[in-house]
């Protein structure tokens, strides 16, 4: 089954994307130029051109091909060393977004693979995470390692392989799914100078009983601590797991976080689409997906990207 072939023709204004910016290409539409195309042509437009120059760029192309070629019916070749998570933020308070990684571990389990939870603060900021991440991993004999991160894990993945990039060496493969590496700018309003903006983070700090740094580290602005240039190790393999929903595919409280970021460019509820990439890695967009993957394909998806790394043994 292809996941991802057709369904962004059932969306209108897809031959349109596709035809009326046919010169722009997947690495043209950086985040300022996604701004000025969802400006003038709506978010969803801008979604779905990103989206199209993915699927046909020479390199993103190929690999999105390979991956919906895996066939999730065969048996599930056996991987080296371990699975371990990078939980989301609030993973213990809100268990039904699945931010500890129950669906890829229970996946894991077809492909031998062990499992853990890296155990970092629910609620813990970036730097206190990495510093946790760092500590658990230099306690691993194993140097094959797939490392999987979810959400905010990502950042802490992020921060703790910039700063100790020796531990690179023991990934086989980090899977960075719907990764705030590059923070939100949800943060941003968050962090707003007004009295009453700083008390509204105050409280919101204490009532989730999160650390006083979590807000300000996952902010998106140049001079935060994820807003800079991404320094990681050039042999580190990446694969980047990116949801690509419109309006109409999002309810609720992710609707409502997608209209807050839609005058930044296409998002996934969280963060913006580009930020939540990390190249020179690959990248496979999931169509229709929020930021919490909640689609019927993901649990096939996350077969097939398992089986995938296999080359890699």
């Amino acid at each position: 089954m292809t996941l991802l072939a057709t369904s962004p023709d059932l969306f209108p204004a897809a031959t349109s994307a596709r035809d009326e910016y046919s010169h722009v290409d997947f690495d043209a539409l950086n985040n300022q130029t996604l701004l000025e195309i969802t400006q003038q042509n709506g978010v969803d437009f801008a979604t779905t051109l990103l989206f199209n120059r993915l699927q046909n760029s020479s390199k993103q192309g190929d690999f999105i091909r390979s991956i919906d070629a895996i066939d999730p019916s065969h048996q599930a070749p056996h991987l080296p060393g371990k699975l371990l998570i990078a939980p989301a933020a609030f993973y213990r308070k809100h268990p039904k977004f699945g931010g500890d990684g129950t669906l890829i571990r229970q996946i894991a389990t077809q492909f031998k693979l062990p499992t853990g939870l890296l155990p970092v603060s629910s609620t813990g900021s970036v730097s206190k995470n990495a510093t946790t991440i760092a500590e658990a991993l230099e306690l691993e004999l194993d140097n094959s390692i797939t490392l999987a991160s979810l959400s905010k894990g990502g950042a802490d993945v992020r921060i703790a392989l910039e700063r100790w990039p020796h531990l690179a060496k023991k990934i086989r493969v980090w899977l960075n799914i719907c990764g705030l590496v590059r923070g939100t700018p949800i943060s941003n309003s968050l962090l707003g100078t007004r009295w009453w903006q700083r008390g509204l983070l105050k409280g919101y700090l204490a009532y989730t009983r999160a650390h006083q740094d979590f807000v300000s580290e996952l902010a998106s602005t140049p001079n935060s601590l994820l807003g800079g240039s991404v320094n990681l190790p050039t042999n580190l393999r990446i694969i980047n797991v990116v949801a690509f929903p419109l309006r109409q595919h999002l309810a609720g409280h992710s609707r409502t976080r997608h209209n807050r970021l839609a005058k930044f460019g296409p998002n996934d509820g969280s963060t913006l689409l580009r930020d939540s990439i990390i190249e020179p890695g690959d990248i496979y967009p999931v169509w229709a997906a929020d930021h919490f993957m909640r689609t019927k394909e993901v649990p096939s998806l996350l077969h097939r990207l398992l089986a995938y790394t296999e080359k890699w043994t």
